[in-house]
């Protein structure tokens, strides 16, 4: 257990420090509030974290042995995730229709050469 949680902090710390890199050298990333809006984001990370208390909620009160209560924060837990997908679908229709694919970056660079940057012929950047 120990080694998976470990190697996964590894992960997404690899990953952005990553994106750190990319965002701290490149002067051409888009301003957020151009894009979407941190307020989305905001109410996201809001529901997210009130749907996670009503999970432990709901496991509360089934550990207490009221099944109605836990099937009540059950079913708040279950409609604040159909909301975050809902506002998830919004997002990435949104970014979709502005221009992301999932092979370029619609803000960068357009670069005619091989996708990888190991490659020396990707230097073919305007």
């Amino acid at each position: 257990m120990w080694v998976f949680l470990v190697g996964d902090a590894v992960g997404f710390g690899v990953l952005l420090a990553g994106y750190g890199a990319m965002r701290a050298t490149s002067g051409d990333w888009p301003n957020p509030y151009s894009v979407l809006g941190i307020n989305l984001t905001a109410l996201m990370t809001f529901l997210l974290i009130c749907s996670s208390v009503t999970m432990v909620k709901g496991l509360e009160w089934l550990g207490k042995g009221d099944r109605t209560r836990a099937v009540q924060y059950l079913f708040f837990t279950a409609l604040g995730g159909a909301i975050f997908v809902s506002l998830q679908a919004y997002e990435w229709s949104h970014l979709i229709h502005r221009g992301l694919h999932i092979n370029q970056n619609p803000w960068g660079p357009r670069c005619s050469g091989p996708r990888s940057s190991w490659s020396p012929a990707f230097t073919a950047c305007t």
